[in-house]
């Protein structure tokens, strides 16, 4: 809070020192006068925040005046907030003030204002604003709703830090997890590499009440153990026994551990006849957690062409899709018939 009061009062004493060479601060709303995707409107409040609109959204931040050489700048620190919680992107957009016209001319978008400035000396020689960037005065008065976004700004602004700093903290904590986690895991997949039933005699633990979110109490928990079965199963070179990826599906409810068994049911070994067998749970699974899991299944090759055409019906999977390998089974049965032919 001190932080943001301090900056308040910079700006505020920023402002009252231009004044004595502007006609007053440049506060209000100015406009482009563009339509479609070019229509872009400014609005620079007496707060010392601001708002730049698009046609496509908004960002907010805070901006400031300053003369260099005989041009006078004003310069938004634009905070984008809203496209995630990894990180706040951060521009400096850079425009030269026009005090006879009162326009905002839009001369760089950059990274920071240092590397502003170095590109607008580069080029503003030559600079030529196109009509998109010239930002006419339009009126002192900004609009309630753009006012209100810019009074909830800062608390926004704060907000959005906390959730970058959650977010960062818990990645290292995941790295760390992970890290610390990695002999188990190695020696885990070691194991079921010489010997793939291994896996039907690891452990799993799972959510309790109390340790998550509700909608996952039963679910298998993240572990160096899980990690290392489906790191397995999804590695091909690995080569699991048919009735072993069998019984290991009867272990639990799918939904349970569906992150963990998903690789296997796009794995070769499953044959036809497994397939078939286990149709009316995939049927049943598909209705309740993961249509795309199921269409992983359905899709296999290994997967009979009337299951496929159930699934179909399901909107597992497309009818493009079922027309596709209806042509492939037909022109297969056409190249069998025909070369016993061609051998004569």
């Amino acid at each position: 809070m001190k932080k943001f009061l301090s900056l308040l009062s910079f700006l505020s004493l920023m402002i009252t020192v231009k004044a004595n060479t502007l006609d007053g601060p440049p506060t209000g709303m100015y406009s482009n006068n563009s339509g479609g995707f070019d229509a872009a409107n400014v609005f620079l409040s007496s707060s010392g925040y601001g708002f730049l609109r698009m046609s496509f959204g908004g960002v907010g931040g805070t901006w400031e005046v300053f003369e260099k050489g005989e041009n006078t700048f004003v310069h938004m620190h634009l905070f984008d907030i809203v496209s995630s919680n990894k990180r706040i992107k951060e521009n400096s957009a850079l425009f030269v003030y026009e005090q006879s016209s009162k326009s905002l001319n839009l001369a760089v978008v950059a990274d920071s204002l240092e590397i502003a400035m170095k590109e607008y000396e580069k080029q503003s020689k030559s600079l030529k604003f196109s009509r998109e960037k010239v930002f006419g005065f339009v009126s002192k008065e900004i609009p309630q709703h753009i006012e209100e976004v810019v009074v909830n700004f800062p608390a926004e602004l704060e907000r959005a830090r906390f959730r970058v700093k959650y977010y960062a903290e818990q990645k290292a904590a995941e790295e760390a997890r992970l890290k610390a986690e990695q002999p188990i895991y190695e020696e885990c997949l070691k194991k079921i590499s010489e010997d793939p039933q291994y896996v039907l005699s690891i452990q799993f633990k799972f959510y309790q009440k109390g340790d998550s979110a509700d909608f996952l109490i039963g679910r298998i928990k993240p572990s160096p153990e899980s990690r290392a079965v489906t790191d397995a199963l999804k590695n091909k070179d690995i080569v699991f026994p048919e009735e072993v990826l069998m019984k290991f599906l009867e272990r639990f409810e799918w939904d349970r551990c569906f992150y963990v068994i998903r690789p296997i049911f796009s794995r070769d070994e499953l044959s036809e006849a497994s397939r078939r067998k286990l149709h009316p749970r995939m049927q049943e699974f598909s209705r309740n957690t993961s249509n795309d899991i199921a269409r992983e299944f359905y899709e296999h090759k290994n997967t009979p062409i009337d299951l496929l055409k159930e699934a179909c019906e399901w909107k597992i999977i497309s009818l493009r899709y079922l027309e596709e390998r209806e042509r492939a089974l037909k022109n297969s049965i056409d190249d069998d018939v025909l070369m016993p032919n061609e051998s004569k």
